[in-house]
C-alpha cells in the first residue's frame, strides 16, 4: 500500500520532538512493507522555525516532504491559511514525484488541515484515514468551529481512529456520530527494549519521571510524594528527565524539600538516553492530569519496568498488579503510598513478562499491522 502521512512537524531534539509520534508510525508502516511518504507544514515561531523553505529529506525508510514558515504571532486565521497552503504545496510536490497515494493518513486533523485542504485531498480520489490524538478534544475544550469541523471529518472520511477509549468517548459525545470509530494505541519506538534483570533487593532503586517540565505534568506533585515516601532513604532516588518552563521552579522545590541528594533533574535527553535510563530504573511514574495517551507508560512497560499512574489516566485499563499501580488523581498521599508499595514489591515484578505483554499491545510491528488491516478495509 502507498500511504501519504500528514503530521505536525519534523521532530528534532532541539525543537522538542514535535511530530515524533507521527513519523515513528510512518516508519513502522514502511518497515511493514508499505510505501510511505511523510508530509508536514511547520509554522511555529521564528525561535523554532528559523527559515521559510521547503524541506526534502528522509528518515528510517520514509521520504519526507515538508514546508516551514514561521507564522506564530500572526492572526490565527492567517496562521491556519499559511499552514494549509504550505502543506498543500508539500503534498503536491510529493505527488508530482511519487504519484497519487492509495490512502492519506492525517494525524491531529484540527491542528494540521482545514476544510479547503480536506476538499483538496478528497479530490485526489484516494481514501482518507484520520488518527486523532489531541488532548483538547478529549477534554472538550475545542472551539465550536473546531467541533463542527471534527463532526464533518468523522462523517466524511473513510476511517477514523482514536488512540484511546477516553478520546473515542469524547469524539462520540462531541460529534453525536453513529459511525464506527476505531481505537488503535500509540506505538513504542524501537530504541526501547527489555531490561535483562529485575531490580535487586539491595540495589539502588530509581523512580523515573519523563516529560516537558510544564504545570500539567505535575512533576511538583511527584517530587512532594517522593519526599513523603523516601526522604532519608539513600537507596531510593527520583530521576526527572525533561526540560521546560518549570525547570528553575522545580529545582528550587527540590532544594526547599531538602532532597537534592535524592532527586536528580537531568534536563532534556535524547530518546536513546531516555531508553537507557529507563532500563536502569525500577519504576516509571507520572502524575500528569492532561494526556490523551501518555506514551512513556508503554515505553516503561516495553522496557520491563512497572508504572505508576493516576486512576483517571487515559490508559488506566491497561494497568494491573503485574505491571504497576494506580493512585487517586491529584492526591499526594495516595501517590506516596503507591510509590512505597511498588518499592516494597520491587523483586516481584518480572521485566520479561511486563515487556512481553506490552509488546503484544504496543510494539511497532503489531500496531502497524492493525493499522494496515483498517486501511485495507477502507
Amino acid at each position: 500500500m502507498y500511504i501519504l502521512s500528514v503530521g505536525r512537524a519534523l521532530p528534532e531534539q532541539k525543537t522538542g520532538m514535535i511530530g515524533s509520534v507521527e513519523l515513528d508510525q510512518a516508519a513502522a508502516l514502511s518497515a511493514a512493507g508499505n510505501k510511505v511518504i511523510y508530509t508536514y507544514s511547520d509554522n511555529r515561531s521564528i525561535k523554532v522555525v528559523r527559515s521559510a523553505k521547503p524541506v526534502r529529506t528522509s528518515r528510517s525508510g520514509v521520504e519526507i516532504y515538508g514546508s516551514q514558515f514561521p507564522a506564530k504571532g500572526l492572526p490565527k486565521a492567517l496562521q491556519r491559511k499559511i499552514k494549509a497552503s504550505g502543506l498543500e504545496k508539500a503534498i503536491n510536490t510529493a505527488i508530482a514525484e511519487k504519484g497519487v497515494p492509495d490512502l492519506v493518513h492525517i494525524h491531529f486533523p484540527l491542528l494540521t488541515i482545514n476544510r479547503e485542504l480536506l476538499t483538496y485531498l478528497r479530490g485526489l480520489g484516494c481514501k482518507i484515514a484520520i488518527t486523532e490524538h489531541f488532548t483538547a478534544v478529549q477534554n472538550k475544550t475545542i472551539s465550536q468551529e473546531q467541533k463542527d469541523f471534527l463532526r464533518e471529518l468523522v462523517e466524511s472520511v473513510d476511517c477514523f481512529i482514536c488512540v484511546s477509549e477516553g478520546l473515542k468517548k469524547s469524539v462520540c459525545e462531541i460529534t453525536k456520530t453513529n459511525k464506527n470509530i476505531h481505537v488503535v494505541p500509540n506505538m513504542v519506538s524501537s530504541e526501547f527494549a527489555c531490561k535483562e534483570t529485575p531490580v535487586g533487593e539491595d540495589s539502588t532503586f530509581v523512580f523515573t519521571a519523563i516529560g516537558r517540565l510544564v504545570p500539567v505534568k505535575r512533576f511538583d506533585m511527584i517530587a512532594e510524594a517522593f519526599t513523603k515516601a523516601f526522604k532519608g532513604n539513600k537507596n531510593v532516588r527520583l530521576q526527572i528527565m525533561g526540560g521546560g518552563v518549570m525547570e528553575r521552579e522545580l529545582k528550587n522545590l527540590v532544594k526547599s524539600l531538602g532532597m537534592s541528594e535524592q532527586i536528580e533533574m537531568t534536563g532534556f535527553l535524547s530518546r536513546e538516553k531516555v531508553a537507557e535510563n529507563l532500563r536502569n530504573s525500577g519504576c516509571y511514574v507520572s502524575a500528569s492530569n492532561l494526556e490523551t495517551f501518555c506514551v512513556p507508560f508503554i515505553e516503561g512497560w516495553v522496557t520491563g519496568v512497572p508504572c505508576i499512574g493516576a486512576d483517571d489516566n487515559p490508559i488506566y485499563n491497561y494497568f494491573n498488579d503485574s505491571n504497576g499501580l494506580l493512585f487517586k488523581a491529584e492526591d499526594v498521599d495516595s501517590l506516596a503510598e503507591a510509590m512505597k508499595l511498588v518499592y516494597s514489591r520491587r523483586s516481584t515484578y518480572d521485566p520479561h513478562k511486563i515487556s512481553e505483554k506490552a509488546s503484544e499491545l504496543f510494539s511497532a510491528e503489531n500496531v502497524s499491522k492493525r493499522l494496515v488491516e483498517l486501511f485495507e478495509n477502507c
